[in-house]
């Protein structure tokens, strides 16, 4: 009788053993994927963060792995063949926070993309000379700004919803200003 309370206490305490680990188990299982799931909304946020961080000091370097999953998949979707080059924080002339993320893809131009801190599309950059530029927007240069000296080069920006600006930096004595123009001449907006 003996061996045989013995052998049902061994079975017992083999089943709480058995079934404590087994809930044990589950239970790191479960943190696990807690653990997963709040990896990746810390790394989502992370990312985003680092996108509205990248607003804040313009110019500065934003790593490429950082950028914000809805930029990167914009541009694999959208530019094919293209690949990152350079990601940097850098305000419009607006003042809207923004992301310069630069693409290249062999035998074709290079890009300036421009997306708001959340990864919204905002415009395509491209380097043009002024000579490309429209009359309008040159005839703007020879009066309204006369008094200014327009960098080298302009960018021709294209935007989102697919019209187009001319954006021009210009320089009077120790002060530099953008400007941004519409393919009519009109001023869209000066920053200082």
């Amino acid at each position: 009788m003996k061996t045989t309370n013995v052998y049902t206490v061994f079975a017992a305490v083999g089943l709480l053993t058995f079934q404590a680990c087994k809930q044990s188990k589950e239970n790191e299982q479960h943190e696990m994927t807690e653990q997963t799931s709040e990896q990746q909304s810390s790394d989502e946020a992370l990312s985003v963060k680092q996108g509205a961080e990248a607003a804040e000091y313009p110019g500065e370097n934003i790593n490429l792995d950082t950028l914000p999953a809805s930029i990167q998949e914009f541009i694999s979707t959208n530019y094919p063949g293209y690949k990152m080059i350079s990601a940097v924080k850098d305000p419009l002339c607006s003042g809207l926070e923004a992301i310069d993320v630069t693409v290249e893809k062999p035998d074709s131009p290079s890009f300036s993309l421009i997306f708001k801190i959340d990864g919204q599309f905002l415009q395509q950059e491209s380097d043009i000379s002024l000579s490309e530029l429209p009359k309008a927007v040159s005839n703007q240069l020879t009066t309204r700004f006369k008094d200014s000296t327009p960098d080298q080069n302009a960018e021709k920006l294209i935007l989102a919803d697919q019209s187009i600006n001319y954006q021009v930096d210009l320089t009077k004595g120790q002060q530099k200003k953008e400007v941004v123009f519409k393919e009519d001449g009109t001023v869209v907006c000066s920053e200082e």
